[in-house]
């Protein structure tokens, strides 16, 4: 955390900052968690994407009969089973440390 010089206006009693510090240089350890945490979201479903997708390409030829967008959906069904809870509690952190 930053620390600034608060001084005081004797004229109407208000305290001013002597530096202006931009938003981002107050939150930017908040700013690197919250990224960091999306990173590490993006990186599990993806990877959990592509070991399934591996795993079911031998039944591409049962989903190919089938409409595109369903064959999708249900191929991507057990993923975000797994995927979601994942990147559900990341986003809690990473707006728990926004807030901190």
């Amino acid at each position: 955390m930053s620390h600034r010089a608060r001084n005081i206006d004797n004229n109407n009693n208000q305290y001013y900052y002597d530096d202006d510090v931009s938003w981002c240089e107050q939150n930017m350890i908040k700013l690197i968690i919250i990224i960091c945490l999306t990173i590490v979201a993006i990186g599990c479903s993806t990877a959990l994407a592509m070991v399934y997708i591996q795993d079911t390409q031998r039944e591409r030829a049962f989903l190919a009969k089938k409409n595109t967008w369903t064959a999708r959906v249900e191929q991507c069904a057990p993923i975000l089973k797994i995927a979601g809870p994942i990147i559900l509690n990341l986003v809690k952190v990473a707006f728990s440390v926004l807030l901190i």
